[in-house]
């Protein structure tokens, strides 16, 4: 782990690689366990804000593993259509990686920063998305958000910003758990990997 300007740190390239493998797995596992139980939001992102503090690599190949499992978990087969809604996920990693690039700290009101960029932005994102998927390959939505879509469709509201509206409160919930559990999660395994390394250099120093 080599120290940076930057608050974001330099870990070695096969740590972001496990880590992103594992935050991607994470991802999909969460996402597919709150959906069945019905939950409201997502919770799909956690692991994502912190592979996005853990790396580029990490973020990204956290992305893939996520849009692969996404496209195969579906019970009427293999849907790449699925595994679209995973920029949505990169859209997050790119915004807490730019945002932190000259940073030198992390703080309450550059979390709240981030989290307002992430819940307009992925909203956007999502929005465009779930209009093309459902135009082209009769995609349903998420179950919280057919029924608020089609609230604003009846109102004669076009079908992408219907989309956009009923994406905002999911999206400030599921984006404010996410980028606050994401990050504290990166500051244990951030603490973990440190002690590790400590107690290495320490033995080896002997």
């Amino acid at each position: 782990m080599t120290e940076t300007k930057s608050v974001l740190k330099k870990y070695p390239l096969w740590f972001e690689i496990l880590s992103g493998l594992l935050f991607g797995f994470l991802n999909s596992s969460f996402s597919t366990f709150f959906g069945k139980i019905g939950s409201p939001i997502f919770m799909d992102t956690i692991f994502a804000v912190t592979a996005a503090f853990t790396g580029w690599w990490s973020g990204i190949i956290s992305v893939i593993v996520f849009a692969i499992m996404s496209a195969f978990k579906s019970e009427s087969g293999v849907r790449l259509v699925s595994a679209l809604f995973t920029v949505c996920v990169m859209m997050m990693i790119c915004i807490v990686r730019i945002i932190y690039k000259k940073r030198e700290r992390v703080s309450i009101i550059s979390l709240l920063y981030v989290y307002i960029l992430c819940v307009v932005f992925v909203s956007i994102t999502g929005a465009v998305i779930s209009t093309y998927a459902f135009n082209k390959f009769d995609y349903p939505d998420y179950n919280s958000l057919r029924y608020m879509t089609m609230v604003f469709t009846r109102q004669q509201i076009p079908l992408i910003v219907s989309s956009f509206l009923s994406r905002l409160p999911v999206n400030a919930l599921d984006k404010l758990i996410a980028v606050f559990a994401g990050y504290g999660l990166y500051l244990l395994i951030d603490r973990v990997v440190s002690i590790h390394l400590l107690r290495r250099h320490s033995t080896t120093g002997r």
